[in-house]
């Protein structure tokens, strides 16, 4: 028997060559890079999917907190007899006073949305806004019956919500993420009997409010 390139003989006399040894050894530098690079993308859908998802939380806290505000300040307004003032401030802080006669307003509380949580409206959002409220251009956008834009709620101890003129405060705000990780929310306000509402942006084909 003839053989090119010889390196030795094993226990059976059975000739073994470099190239026999080279198929059986490990990976190729080609597959190594490909390994790695499948490694490299999953390892970015998982990073993005978890922000993603702390994204999507932050906006559904940043959703309850401001609610839970509205809600409260209207409790407080029924259950102790008193007007309370709701100040909604760019980018992401809700003050809440309490107006007394004759005196300057006292500062009840001030909260800040989550990290990245924001008063802001999304690109594309549709016109007109929740429960026919705006254009969907202005993030925080009350007092309706007078152009809307309005950053103010009086909410009284019948209830009701009213604009610094005493209309009827109809209107709304929009929650969203400020990269856009997370579905846009809005809440609306029905001045007349100060009913919410919560509402999320489908954007599955035509962008719609539900």
């Amino acid at each position: 028997m003839k053989v090119n390139r010889v390196d030795g003989f094993g226990k059976d006399g059975v000739v073994t060559t470099n190239y026999a040894k080279r198929s059986s050894a490990g990976f190729t530098l080609i597959e190594l890079v490909i390994v790695i690079a499948l490694i490299l993308i999953a390892t970015g859908v998982a990073v993005l999917s978890l922000r993603m998802g702390l994204a999507s939380s932050r906006a559904n806290s940043g959703v309850q907190a401001t609610l839970s505000q509205l809600r409260l300040a209207r409790e407080e307004a029924i259950g102790r007899r008193m007007e309370y003032r709701v100040t909604f401030l760019l980018p992401a802080t809700i003050q809440t006073e309490r107006i007394l006669q004759g005196q300057a307003p006292v500062v009840e509380r001030s909260i800040t949305l989550p990290p990245e949580i924001q008063f802001l409206t999304a690109p594309g959002n549709p016109s007109p806004g929740p429960d026919g409220f705006g254009t969907g251009k202005a993030a925080i956008d009350f007092d309706q019956a007078n152009g809307g834009g309005g950053t103010i709620i009086f909410f009284l101890p019948d209830g009701t919500a009213l604009d610094a003129v005493g209309d009827p405060n109809d209107g709304v705000v929009y929650i969203s993420h400020a990269r856009g990780l997370a579905p846009s929310h809005a809440i609306s306000l029905w001045g007349a009997t100060g009913r919410f509402k919560v509402w999320q942006l489908t954007t599955t084909g035509v962008p719609k409010w539900n």
